[in-house]
């Protein structure tokens, strides 16, 4: 939970993130989600793994590597973030006869207890999204201490590896927190020969769709209406979080080998080579289409800037995601606003990556994944529009030009 220094800042970055409504449900719901679910039971990610021991469940588990991210001239916002990480091994295990609950579907044991990595991996995590996990399930769960879960039906497929989200907006997650789980899959599927479900959530993104069928998974996806379902094997493996608004570092796990996976598991499924050299794109990735903020507001005056140093402006919205994956393998320099845009990064081959920020909004997400990628990093922080509560950009064009000439080839 956010000590009292850090609730304002929460509480701004909850405004500019989602807007008034969502930070008054919040500021509302926080305090009642403590209340109401200190008597829900969680089990850790040691309790699962002695409750597997002790039932002679399989557990598999691929080692990690630590890693390093330098800091390097950076602001404080994101170098903080910088040092050594050791994440905890890539685990997966089978359960019997769990349910799944809500429209985050969360994994229960015994029907009563929440097995934590199906729950954002953190209890704080939790607390501070209940409603996107359980929905209006919690009043149900408490009383479950004192009485047996109702029967429910069961799921057609088994086993079944949940991949849904619980942000809101899950371009980038879905890139660094979901897809990686499949890493753990691909071990099973080797050594058990066994074909298992995967359960989105309905309506899904349809980069959710493409990237799953671009795996191989395609004609195996089950979509999830969030009612309460009995599964007869479940699977669950790490949840690792990349996201936090609970202070530097904090419950951060990155992994360089789940980061690898996805890159070359998707690359090479659209046919692109590490081996091939980079056609040298400059792209600049552009939020001037999107109703979610960060947009630069002086557009008009980074434009020449734009074409001066070889940059073409694309909207990746409006691209089907294989596409997009294409033209991020073949850049050499990646410009952007700070946004899910940036997650495409992660398929470059090793560009030099200039991310734009307003001083109102300055966040780790793109910094942490270059770095880990080894990947040539520059941030730029400019002026936030004054009159606009999401944090829209004000470009300096001579100042920009500046930087970019100091880390980038003039353009053929």
């Amino acid at each position: 939970m956010s000590s009292p220094t850090e609730l304002p800042g929460r509480v701004a970055e909850i405004y500019r993130e989602h807007g008034p409504e969502v930070l008054a449900r919040k500021a509302l719901g926080f305090p009642k989600s403590v209340v109401l679910h200190r008597g829900l039971e969680f089990v850790t990610r040691d309790e699962l793994k002695r409750h597997v021991a002790d039932q002679g469940l399989l557990w598999q588990e691929i080692t990690e590597s630590p890693c390093t991210i330098p800091a390097g001239d950076v602001p404080e916002e994101l170098g903080q973030f910088a040092g050594e990480y050791r994440p905890d091994p890539r685990f997966l295990c089978e359960l019997p006869d769990c349910r799944l609950i809500g429209p985050g579907a969360v994994g229960l044991l015994d029907g009563r207890r929440i097995l934590l990595d199906t729950a954002g991996s953190h209890r704080e995590n939790f607390f501070a999204d209940y409603e996107e996990f359980l929905g209006s399930k919690t009043p149900e769960l408490l009383l479950r201490r004192f009485t047996d879960p109702d029967p429910v039906p069961t799921m057609d497929r088994s086993p079944v590896l949940p991949l849904v989200p619980f942000y809101n907006n899950y371009y980038y997650p879905w890139f660094v927190e979901y897809l990686p789980k499949l890493r753990a899959l691909e071990r099973y599927e080797a050594e058990t020969g066994r074909e298992p479900a995967i359960l989105i959530e309905r309506d899904a993104p349809s980069f959710v769709g493409e990237s799953l069928e671009l795996l191989g998974y395609g004609d195996r996806v089950v979509e999830s209406d969030g009612s309460e379902r009995r599964v007869e094997e479940l699977l669950v493996t790490n949840h690792r979080l990349t996201t936090s608004w609970a202070g530097p570092r904090y419950g951060f796990d990155l992994s360089i080998e789940d980061s690898r996976w996805v890159r070359e598991s998707i690359r090479s499924a659209v046919g692109v080579s590490s081996a091939e050299p980079t056609e040298g794109k400059r792209l600049y990735v552009s939020r001037q289409a999107t109703d979610r903020g960060r947009r630069v507001a002086n557009y008009d005056e980074l434009e020449p800037v734009l074409d001066s140093f070889g940059f073409e402006p694309y909207v990746f919205e409006e691209l089907p995601f294989p596409e997009q994956v294409r033209l991020v393998s073949d850049a050499e320099a990646i410009l952007a606003p700070h946004g899910a845009g940036l997650a495409n990064a992660l398929f470059a081959d090793d560009p030099t990556v200039v991310e734009l920020f307003p001083e109102t909004h300055v966040r780790p997400s793109y910094y942490l994944l270059s770095r880990l990628l080894g990947f040539e990093y520059e941030p730029v922080v400019v002026e936030a529009s004054e009159h606009d509560p999401h944090d829209d950009l004000l470009v300096d064009p001579e100042g920009l030009s500046s930087r970019l000439d100091a880390i980038l080839d003039s353009p053929e």
